[in-house]
């Protein structure tokens, strides 16, 4: 048994002295819609919205880390649009989000980071057209994005494409409409490392 656990210690240790840990801060905008499929429509419009976080970063070897966050972000449709007809850009929505992406940051100057994204519905606040309840206050999906360490400072450009379907529609006739409005979400952010 302690030749068992002295075998593991030598194992991990050369990976806890090896690994440097970082804490940091991040905010910036959001430019978000409810899309209906995957990446059906980018968001490049006037829907801003912001978010503000802290992440945690541990460095695998000297060209991986894992970098988890922790991010209050505000998205959906914030953007009011006057469609006649019912699609996912009729949903106005504004979505407060507590979203955990468990990203992987790829090289250092520049890098890439990627990964999964789970998130908790906080609030909703629905436009003049009320399609009913989100059904569900769980969201996950995919990030993908890339950006630039300047010492203990970092910019990022993030997309976000969740993949839990948001809203169920009704149409004029009573017809149960099921149309796969997810969050599409651009983030731009600056933020800091404290080590």
């Amino acid at each position: 048994m302690k030749k068992n656990i002295t075998i593991i210690l030598l194992a991990i240790i050369p990976l806890f002295t090896f690994s440097q840990n970082r804490f940091g801060v991040f905010g910036g905008l959001n430019n978000s819609t409810l899309s209906d499929g995957f990446l059906e429509k980018i968001p490049f419009g006037k829907a801003f919205g912001f978010h503000i976080g802290g992440l945690y970063e541990y460095q695998i070897n000297d060209k991986i880390s894992f970098r988890p966050k922790l991010t209050l972000s505000f998205q959906g449709d914030r953007e009011k649009t006057d469609n006649t007809f019912i699609d996912a850009s009729s949903i106005d929505y504004k979505l407060t989000y507590l979203n955990v992406p468990i990203n992987f940051k790829f090289f250092s100057k520049p890098y890439i980071i990627a990964g999964p994204q789970v998130g908790f519905l906080v609030s909703t606040e629905k436009g003049e057209r009320d399609f009913g309840d989100v059904k569900t206050s769980f969201d996950y999906g995919l990030n993908l994005g890339f950006g630039y360490d300047f010492d203990n400072f970092f910019v990022e450009l993030n997309l976000y494409q969740g993949l839990a379907t948001l809203v169920e529609i009704e149409d004029s006739l009573g017809k149960s409409v099921e149309v796969d409005a997810t969050n599409t979400v651009v983030q731009f952010s600056i933020g800091y490392y404290f080590n």
